[in-house]
């Protein structure tokens, strides 16, 4: 038995095919084709599924991330804050009476 020839081709972007010519001793040449799926392609078929492809867009929009979750509540937070505190005097002192009546109301 003697191998010819390997040829590799990845014409497939997601399928890489192998084609093995051998020779077997009566001058018989035996082709076999494989077929072989990466890893990461794997991967995006069970992405195809149609509850997994939306829990997978979800992930990929971050929603399931705790830091980017904490930063867009921090960001509104603070937003709601900023819009509040307009820079005119007599909110400041509306503010700080608010403030101190919550005060009260917490420490007796």
């Amino acid at each position: 038995m003697l191998i010819d020839n390997i040829l590799f081709s990845n014409s497939n972007k997601k399928l890489k095919n192998v084609t093995i010519n051998i020779t077997e001793p009566d001058n018989n040449v035996v082709q076999i084709n494989l077929t072989h799926i990466g890893g990461t392609e794997f991967y995006n078929t069970v992405k195809e599924i149609n509850i997994l492809g939306k829990i997978y867009k979800l992930a990929e929009d971050k929603f399931f991330d705790i830091y980017d979750q904490g930063q867009r509540l921090t960001f509104l937070i603070t937003n709601v804050l900023r819009n509040l505190h307009n820079g005119v005097l007599p909110t400041y002192l509306v503010w700080c009476l608010l403030g101190m009546i919550v005060m009260f109301f917490v420490l007796r």
